[in-house]
């Protein structure tokens, strides 16, 4: 059993929890090693996403409720950005003062402005600014396969229609397109980008 909670606030532990889901999650991926330079500054991006969203009221949590020990354990989390919140970098203060320089340069002159770029032409230069945007979605993987993550979703969807904004994403994996286009997505702009030598796939989709 499960259930999923949208906190006003979060503990360290639970920030530590969630952000852990995060990380087991991406600790491979080519974007989010790429970005962060590093494991040491993946983990402390993903902490600063969890207490952001935290504060703003976009972080949705599904907890474990079905064991006798570490009662109510997070097992899933997504992190969203939802209009009126900035929308930054994910890798800022000392990660980028401690980043290597040739790492850091790639990200500020190639990989940012691509970025933009995509983002602009998929959803429009407000688009992201102006929409409840999924960022960062994972669930354990002893957890999967049980509807969380679409709980997570349609919980965050729902805050979109209350607001009467529409929900936009981007996403690297082929496999999960059809998925989200059963929550209502559509594939906005599909790309291609050389991410220090990897060919990167880039689907926007957008709901709404």
């Amino acid at each position: 059993m499960s259930n999923i909670v949208r906190p006003s606030c979060v503990s360290s532990d639970e920030v530590e929890q969630a952000a852990e889901v995060l990380f087991r999650a991406f600790e491979h991926h080519p974007i989010m090693t790429a970005v962060s330079g590093s494991s040491d500054a993946l983990k402390e991006i993903m902490r600063s996403r969890v207490s952001s969203a935290a504060l703003a009221g976009s972080l949705w949590l599904a907890r474990d409720l079905s064991g006798e020990e570490d009662l109510g354990g997070i097992v899933g989390t997504l992190v969203c950005v939802i209009p009126g919140s900035e929308f930054g970098r994910t890798t800022s203060g000392y990660h980028r003062q401690e980043m290597d320089p040739e790492l850091k340069r790639w990200q500020d002159e190639v990989f940012y402005p691509w970025f933009t770029s995509f983002q602009d032409a998929a959803f429009g230069p407000t688009g992201i600014a102006d929409s409840l945007y999924l960022s960062l979605l994972a669930v354990e993987p002893t957890s999967q396969r049980r509807g969380l993550g679409r709980a997570l979703v349609e919980a965050a969807l729902g805050e979109a229609d209350r607001l009467g904004v529409p929900s936009t994403l981007v996403t690297q994996e082929r496999d999960k397109i059809r998925w989200y286009q059963s929550l209502g997505f559509e594939v906005a702009k599909h790309d291609e980008q050389d991410v220090r030598g990897e060919k990167i796939p880039w689907w926007a989709m957008k709901r709404g």
